[in-house]
């Protein structure tokens, strides 16, 4: 059912697999930690927008008479400001500066998120590195669709399909959440790290 050996063509081929396999994984970790780091910014943007609304409506502050909260408030601050900052009215004015200031900045954010499409491409990338994966194992094992013909253990086939798998898997992958855009295609030295299957330089550790 295996061949003796394995052809050059097969060889060459499993060397293109697996580095397919290492970029795109790798491109999944970074697209992976930029989409939960966009989120937990939008997280911390939103909850502060929330904290600096309830701060400019809270009577303490929208007091121009002052009371004794006001006063309290007024003494802890006013060391670093002037005696015209202790008026409640400013620190009014100044919050709702900082609340639409915080509210641009969640907008910018969501944009940005739109834009880079962290979150889908994090997936469509992470799919397709299992699938190359999947697929580098079939080959190896000669299961379908990379099964030897019978009696001809010296065929060409399996490595025929390997080799329309995978450029089939290349363009369905460019296709999907705009990755043409992406360092997919980048060319990248032998000793990268971001190799990791030892298919272009060095050797396994025992």
């Amino acid at each position: 059912r295996l061949p003796s050996e394995t052809p050059l063509q097969g060889l060459e081929l499993m060397q293109q697999l697996w580095s397919e396999h290492d970029v795109a994984q790798y491109l999944a970790d970074r697209y992976k930690w930029l989409a939960k780091a966009l989120y937990l910014l939008q997280l911390i943007l939103a909850w502060a927008v929330v904290l600096s609304a309830t701060l400019t409506g809270t009577p303490i502050l929208a007091d121009e008479n002052g009371s004794g909260d006001a006063a309290a408030v007024s003494a802890a601050v006013s060391a670093a400001v002037d005696d015209a900052a202790v008026d409640s009215g400013l620190y009014t004015s100044i919050l709702k500066e900082v609340t639409f200031c915080l509210s641009v900045a969640v907008a910018f954010l969501i944009s940005l998120d739109g834009f880079l499409a962290a979150k889908g491409r994090w997936r469509q990338l992470r799919s397709a590195a299992c699938d190359v994966h999947a697929m580098a194992w079939r080959y190896r094992c000669r299961v379908a669709p990379f099964e030897m013909e019978a009696g001809k253990l010296d065929s060409a086939r399996p490595e025929d399909v390997l080799c329309r798998e995978l450029v089939k898997w290349r363009t369905d992958l460019t296709k999907g959440a705009d990755l043409t855009a992406t360092a997919l295609r980048r060319r990248r030295p032998k000793t990268s790290s971001v190799f990791k299957h030892y298919q272009l330089d060095g050797k396994p550790q025992a």
